[in-house]
């Protein structure tokens, strides 16, 4: 397949399920391998299961999957058991058992030996903590020159952060750190830093940009009306689902965003979003009260990072709605109308 050649690094939240979803119906877009990153939202094993059913869903099982550790580099931070669990229970969704396995090789292993094998450079699009990516880059530093980019949707510039968004953490002291940064920020800190002394790219997407796009009963109608294309069937179900924990829980779409199918549209539409470059400094101290913060910072101690900092809601929720219009999971008019 042509196309831009990337590999999803992911902690299989809800709302990555959503940005896999519409990347893998990118016509070009070519997704080289999956890893699961186990120290975020789902564990290691019903994350990558539960990938292996997504993938499975739309019709594309070339893509080779594997899964990390749970323990991030450094430190106990993590998300609280609640979320974990309806996470890997796919929010009481059904979707069919794959045929196939994920790959035992591992998820830095399977890192490693598809940049290798690759004869063109690869862009690295993390949608969890980095501890996948910090480990890979600390093993093999000299893959550094098969990346196109680092793009990571992480961080929180000049806003507040969202650790304390849950019940469980709503007492913590940190509120600068976004979730994906406070779990593993030594792993973060060390991507960063490396990337930067090899000379690649990093392009944070961070809660500057994320808060433009809040997840919405409007969205949820788009992706319903399309429910004949399998993809856009899935989306709606999440959407759906998710809502539906909410109400039980009296609480409410407010504070919830779609903060990884906003990086995963930005990336392949950089349109959609207003990009700055600046030098940041990162907490990379776990048991810091503002662990994960990433700060701006001066040229002398700071690291050179591109990060988005607004996005046009309109234009990106354009894109999703198409994208998850996947042609290889279209049902016929007949069969959706019930007729």
């Amino acid at each position: 397949m042509a196309g831009k050649k990337i590999i999803i690094d992911t902690d299989m939240a809800y709302d990555d399920w959503l940005a896999i979803l519409y990347l893998l119906g990118c016509e070009d877009v070519d997704v080289v391998a999956i890893t699961v990153c186990g120290s975020g939202e789902a564990r290691p094993e019903p994350g990558v299961k539960n990938l292996l059913k997504l993938s499975h869903a739309v019709g594309r099982t070339d893509i080779p999957v594997s899964t990390g550790q749970e323990q991030p580099l450094e430190g106990t931070n993590t998300f609280p058991k609640r979320i974990r669990d309806s996470i890997d229970d796919m929010l009481g969704m059904k979707l069919e058992d794959p045929d196939r396995g994920w790959d035992q090789r591992g998820a830095v292993t399977l890192l490693r030996d598809t940049l290798e094998a690759s004869e063109e450079k690869i862009t690295l699009f993390t949608i969890g903590p980095l501890t996948n990516i910090a480990l890979l880059l600390h093993q093999h530093p000299e893959l550094s020159a098969k990346l196109e980019e680092v793009f990571c949707m992480a961080g929180a510039i000049n806003v507040p952060g969202n650790v304390t968004d849950c019940f469980e953490t709503r007492k913590l002291k940190n509120k600068v750190a976004e979730w994906n940064c406070y779990t593993d920020p030594k792993a973060l800190g060390e991507v960063v830093r490396i990337a930067c002394e090899r000379g690649v790219q990093v392009t944070l997407f961070p809660l500057d940009a994320t808060n433009k796009a809040p997840i919405n009963e409007q969205l949820h109608l788009q992706t319903k009306r399309q429910s004949h294309f399998r993809a856009s069937e899935i989306a709606a179900e999440i959407i759906l689902r998710k809502r539906q924990i909410l109400q039980d829980g009296s609480s409410s779409w407010e504070g919830r965003y779609m903060w990884d199918p906003a990086a995963a549209v930005a990336l392949i539409h950089p349109e959609v979003a207003t990009f700055e470059t600046i030098h940041v400094e990162i907490d990379t101290d776990p048991d810091s009260d503002s662990a994960g913060q990433t700060q701006r910072a001066d040229s002398e101690t700071g690291l050179h990072v591109r990060f988005a900092s607004d996005l046009d809601k309109e234009t990106f929720e354009s894109c999703f709605i198409k994208g998850i219009r996947h042609p290889q999971s279209a049902t016929s008019a007949a069969e959706h109308d019930g007729t």
